[in-house]
């Protein structure tokens, strides 16, 4: 008998620590913001997918957060980690399993800037004088442009 009670609590013990209870954050919408690392919010960067089995986003970026329409969670990601498990419920229905997955290769969700394009180009040449081309448009009774395939 005292063998089935020590059986039972060592089973009992390991599979409560072999089940790692996994964050969840509620929505109401399937699209979800991002923002890596310190770089302006990304909207609209993730479509919650509850059927599929598990929804990888991979970075390079050292913080992630996402943004539901309710609620936001956030990851300082470790490369030594490497993975960040949770889970979106939308509609306190569907649970779709999400993982933050570290990737080195990733490559960054950071936003082209203009500002940052304009700022490596070179000097400009005032003495440029090139001309543009003249452009026109088509006649609107082109029947290239009237004809419907």
């Amino acid at each position: 008998m005292k063998h089935v009670i020590l059986c039972l609590l060592f089973f009992t013990l390991t599979t409560s620590f072999a089940q790692k209870k996994l964050k969840v954050i509620k929505a109401t919408s399937t699209a979800v913001d991002i923002k890596d690392d310190n770089y302006p919010i990304t909207k609209n960067a993730w479509t919650v997918m509850p059927k599929e089995k598990l929804d990888v986003y991979t970075t390079s970026a050292k913080k992630v957060t996402f943004y539901t329409d309710q609620e936001s969670i956030s990851f300082n990601v470790d490369p030594k980690v490497g993975e960040y498990d949770f889970i979106i419920l939308v509609n306190r229905t569907d649970t779709a399993r999400t993982q933050v997955k570290y990737d080195v290769e990733a490559p960054s969700r950071r936003p082209v800037a203009y500002l940052d394009t304009l700022q490596k180009a070179g000097k400009y040449n005032l003495s440029d004088r090139r001309e543009v081309p003249v452009f026109t448009y088509q006649s609107m009774d082109n029947p290239n442009l009237v004809r419907i395939d």
